[in-house]
């Protein structure tokens, strides 16, 4: 993700440690080195957060949503993990971020521990977002990966633009033709369904 604050453009990259990084530059060539960014809760803090979506506000506030990655999910003999999907505000643009929590996680039942895969065992990450032209609401595009092949693929969610200082809670997914289920914990449609299961040895999602 990257925006522009006056003529500086701010671009972040998420490869080490399981943290994003920040660059700045006049444009893209000329950028300067990445340096670390912080999050109000890092101490203790169980799995990496990328950021892998902003939005520069006009009263100068950006909003990000990264994808997070616990450990242990499928016990400590397996390095499987489940992403969810939080949401941050930076008053700094990006160097430093205050938590506001998770708003997107697959439903507890939903796991698959046996899975082929050598990442997830199921989740909701790897996603953008969206703010529609009205400013109604921010759309989150997210890849959902759960133990049930008629879930897995691209599905979407939705939260109000107002609600975007106090977000948990407030998103909703797209399930069989309705906003109806809750953000966090919820089922969801597929919008672009997988062709072979993700949990598979030769997935196709």
């Amino acid at each position: 993700p990257l925006h522009w604050a006056g003529s500086t453009l701010y671009i972040f990259a998420s490869c080490y440690g399981g943290k994003p990084w920040r660059s700045e530059g006049s444009d893209l060539f000329s950028l300067t080195s990445p340096q670390s960014v912080a999050y109000d809760n890092q101490e203790g803090y169980n799995g990496g957060r990328w950021i892998e979506a902003t939005f520069k506000d006009s009263d100068g506030k950006l909003y990000g949503w990264y994808h997070r990655e616990p450990r242990g999910v499928c016990g400590e003999e397996r390095s499987l993990t489940a992403p969810q999907i939080g949401a941050a505000v930076s008053t700094d643009d990006g160097m430093h971020w205050r938590d506001l929590g998770i708003v997107l996680k697959a439903p507890a039942d939903s796991l698959y521990c046996e899975t082929a895969n050598r990442y997830f065992a199921g989740g909701n990450g790897d996603f953008s977002v969206i703010l529609d032209r009205n400013k109604q609401h921010f759309y989150f595009l997210i890849g959902t990966y759960n133990k049930d092949k008629a879930e897995q693929g691209v599905s979407i969610a939705r939260m109000p633009y107002t609600d975007r200082d106090t977000p948990v809670g407030k998103v909703v997914k797209w399930y069989k033709g309705d906003w109806s289920e809750p953000g966090v914990g919820g089922r969801s449609s597929p919008i672009f369904p997988a062709a072979a299961s993700w949990h598979e040895p030769e997935g196709d999602a």
